[in-house]
């Protein structure tokens, strides 16, 4: 299970992704014939659930002709974490806001990967929110619509 687990992460995340796409994502469109943002995260979940399924079947095959044994479902501890972090952060992107759920995310995910101490507090605190603001700028430069949250 932890030649897996990469891509495990990957399908929980798109289907979460594709959850909050139908549920919450209201849809702005000029023309009708145009994608919309619904159906741009509708593509790119079901993108990454394709391709996370296609990368556990080769690596299935890769262990069947090496014929090592058969997978062991033991998980890593840091993987579980990452996992719920991320189901948190899409939970706080639909009700908090975007901006704020990424901050605390990638805030969160360098300094519980990285080593403790107060150097290392300072980089990833100063990462996530150089960041968060690189993609403001960015989403704001190409005019991305975001739903009303709490916050930014």
């Amino acid at each position: 299970m932890k030649r897996y687990s990469v891509q495990l992460m990957f399908i929980v995340f798109s289907i979460l992704l594709f959850v909050n796409g139908i549920t919450s994502v209201k849809t702005q469109t000029i023309r009708e014939d145009l994608l919309n943002q619904r159906d741009y995260m509708l593509i790119i979940a079901a993108m990454i659930f394709a391709f996370s399924l296609l990368s556990i079947l080769l690596e299935f095959r890769k262990a069947n002709k090496e014929h090592t044994e058969a997978p062991s479902f033991g998980i890593n501890k840091k993987v579980v974490v990452i996992i719920g972090a991320t189901f948190l952060f899409a939970l706080g992107a639909t009700f908090v806001g975007f901006f704020t759920s990424t901050a605390l995310f990638t805030f969160a995910i360098t300094f519980y990967l990285s080593e403790k101490s107060k150097a290392n507090l300072a980089k990833c605190l100063s990462f996530s929110l150089g960041l968060t603001v690189v993609l403001f700028i960015v989403f704001d430069l190409i005019s991305v619509f975001f739903p009303n949250t709490l916050l930014i």
